[in-house]
């Protein structure tokens, strides 16, 4: 299953070799395509859009792919306490 997905916000320092990595040792799933694009409204963010294959087959993924089709959120912690939220696009 191919899951599109956005980081809505995130500083402009961690390059997008840096979210890759961070993504990866989630094992949600294999990332396809990965884009960022200079926040609108935010001088120091940007966007993030990632295209992941994801199995179902495994109940971790069952639980994210869940949560996300049902419009909500799944936390990505990247330097603790510090996380992104992943949103499905819409």
């Amino acid at each position: 299953m191919l899951l599109k997905l956005c980081i809505p916000c995130t500083d402009n320092k961690y390059s997008l070799q840096y979210i890759q990595t961070i993504i990866s040792k989630t094992n949600i799933g294999i990332i396809k395509s990965i884009k960022e694009f200079p926040s609108q409204s935010k001088t120091n963010s940007k966007k993030v859009f990632l295209q992941l294959e994801v199995s179902e087959q495994e109940s971790q993924n069952k639980h994210y792919i869940d949560r996300l089709t049902q419009g909500q959120n799944i936390k990505v912690m990247y330097e603790e306490p510090q996380y992104w939220k992943v949103l499905m696009c819409k």
